[in-house]
């Protein structure tokens, strides 16, 4: 028999390894989701410079340093947040496309067929929430109300001459004027107007007797003095607006309050889900993000991907009556 080279004789032994030993270990995968400096990109589906804009351009540097990748905020405004909305559902679901989903107007855009959209709760998949805004009503300074109450009285008495503003059909304000109305079994004259600041300008001008707006929209004008807030549709009063009583307290119980979370298109991985929700959850719990948050009227209220989905839901259920009320006053 003929020696074994030494290259033959390695080789042999490499094999007798392996077949006593097994295969070498695989390298340990890590994550592979995101991966590192992929941008991802943020879709607000409203105007630069508003509430929503500003909450997502607070969040998308903490998520940047979550994620290690790049965090684009893109503004997609259009049809009452239809057209970033409709963007966000269409967009491939890999992680790297996500954006604000803002209740009530996502909910009543995709329940209304005279909007004809493409998407409905099932186009996304919810990562978490960010934050709540409770909606208030307020009345100019030099209104005879000084109560809920005082206005309610004189709805009652001369149905819809109470001139109301809210900031566009179906959306969160209107929808609590709309269940105050119900509640107390009322009619007002509803002016819609396109956003938070022509509404709060036709208050001041007296050009409306009361106006729905979320709280962060009134607050530099009810500190000036230049309007009075009568209640809040939150579950409890605000320390930015202290004395100011909930519609509960006063005899009222309706609650309205909108909300704007984190979503993807519907199909990502789980791998995704987890990274994202985590990384929302360790946002929320950055000790200056939260104090902006409060400062602008916002109401921190992280849920994770299960109990946003559930959240969801029952706000879905809530808000159809309340569409129905909205349409029989359109119609008038």
């Amino acid at each position: 028999m003929r020696p074994l080279s030494l290259v033959q004789a390695l080789l042999l032994a490499v094999c007798v390894s392996m077949l006593i030993g097994g295969p070498p270990p695989a390298a340990a995968a890590g994550p592979s989701f995101p991966e590192k400096g992929k941008p991802i990109t943020f879709i607000v589906p409203y105007a630069a410079g508003g509430a929503n804009d500003v909450g997502a351009r607070m969040l998308a540097p903490l998520l940047e340093k979550e994620l290690g990748s790049p965090v684009q905020v893109v503004n997609r405004p259009g049809a009452g947040g239809q057209v970033g909305t409709t963007a966000l559902a269409m967009a491939k679901p890999d992680g790297y496309t996500v954006g604000y989903v803002i209740f009530a107007p996502a909910i009543t855009t995709a329940l209304d067929p005279d909007r004809k959209a493409v998407f409905s709760r099932n186009s996304f998949q919810p990562l978490g929430s960010h934050f709540m805004f409770p909606v208030v009503m307020s009345v100019p300074a030099t209104s005879p109300y000084k109560s809920v109450r005082e206005l309610v009285e004189a709805a009652k008495a001369k149905p819809y001459t109470i001139k109301a503003a809210t900031t566009g059909i179906l959306g969160t304000p209107h929808l609590a004027s709309l269940q105050l109305q119900k509640a107390a079994d009322i009619k007002f004259a509803t002016v819609q107007y396109d956003g938070g600041a022509p509404a709060m300008t036709a208050l001041m001008g007296n050009h409306v007797d009361v106006a729905f707006n979320p709280l962060s929209e009134v607050l530099s004008q009810a500190k000036a003095g230049g309007i009075k807030v009568l209640g809040l549709f939150g579950k409890s009063e605000s320390p930015l607006l202290p004395g100011t009583k909930t519609l509960e307290a006063q005899g009222y119980k309706v609650y309205m309050t909108g909300a704007s979370g984190v979503c993807a298109p519907a199909g990502v991985s789980k791998e995704v889900i987890q990274a994202y929700s985590e990384a929302i959850k360790k946002a929320l719990g950055d000790k200056e993000h939260q104090k902006k948050l409060i400062e602008m009227g916002y109401i921190l209220n992280y849920l994770g991907p299960e109990e946003y989905t559930a959240f969801w839901a029952q706000y879905e259920s809530d808000v159809r009556p309340l569409m129905e009320m909205g349409k029989a006053e359109i119609a008038k």
